[in-house]
């Protein structure tokens, strides 16, 4: 397989710290995106954790759906544990999507409310499920009498770091070439429509660096009120 990723962290308009983090591994055809939260420098702190913990796990190995379930499992004990043994970052936690190509296929992990997306043939879809407020409830998961009216509907449900074990959404999704396969912090999408990001793709193409430049930068046009992340992988043959 020819996979190309790239990827792309902007700190935005309104925040004074990046909380976001990412890691590439062009050789193992990995890609790992995380948005932190927590107070000071908490959720700086649990998403650069992410990032390493189940990048070392996942060194040498095959991109396995259970890989990557275990890979994040020890990435979130890890959070949980940094965060018991100092105060000052307690209850910090993190979103993550790990996303790995092998043998034609793309298996992702997903904790929380970063996004995967697949650009095919024009058509630009969400793969990934948002682990907030918003969606539990419109799933039913919940009911409005367990949320407090105070809290927001974009609160996560599900993060790295909040317990000792995690559920971790897994993907596996056959490749085409041609594939475009984003993954994004809420920074992104939070400024910048579905159908605009569709157009953005569509303008730029193979052109993968002009695309996330473009990406971010309307993220920003538009406000900025959050530190953006892309990653793109275009897929350029099996």
């Amino acid at each position: 397989m020819n996979i190309e990723i790239v990827g792309k962290s902007d700190i935005g308009k309104k925040r004074s710290t990046n909380e976001d983090a990412f890691l590439i591994d062009v050789q193992a055809k990995l890609a790992i995106v995380a948005d932190g939260v927590g107070g000071l420098q908490a959720g700086q702190i649990a998403s650069q954790l992410a990032v390493r913990e189940i990048h070392v796990h996942l060194q040498g190995q095959e991109i396995t759906p259970e890989g990557l379930s275990a890979a994040v499992q020890k990435a979130n004990l890890a959070i949980y544990e940094a965060g018991e043994a100092d105060p000052g970052n307690s209850g910090m936690a993190t979103t993550v999507n790990v996303v790995g190509f092998v043998r034609g296929k793309v298996h992702i992990a997903h904790v929380g409310d970063s996004r995967t997306y697949r650009y095919r043939k024009g058509t630009l879809e969400v793969i990934t499920q948002d682990h907030n407020v918003k969606t539990f409830l419109a799933k039913g998961w919940i009911s409005p009498e367990q949320i407090d009216d105070r809290i927001s509907q974009e609160a996560l449900m599900r993060a790295l770091g909040m317990e000792t074990t995690c559920t971790v959404d897994l993907y596996t999704s056959e490749l085409m070439p041609q594939d475009l396969w984003l993954t994004a912090t809420d920074g992104l999408f939070g400024m910048v429509s579905h159908e605009r990001i569709e157009a953005i793709l569509a303008e730029h193409g193979t052109h993968l660096m002009q695309a996330l430049e473009a990406l971010i930068g309307e993220a920003n046009a538009n406000g900025g009120r959050d530190n953006s992340t892309v990653v793109i992988a275009y897929v350029h043959s099996l």
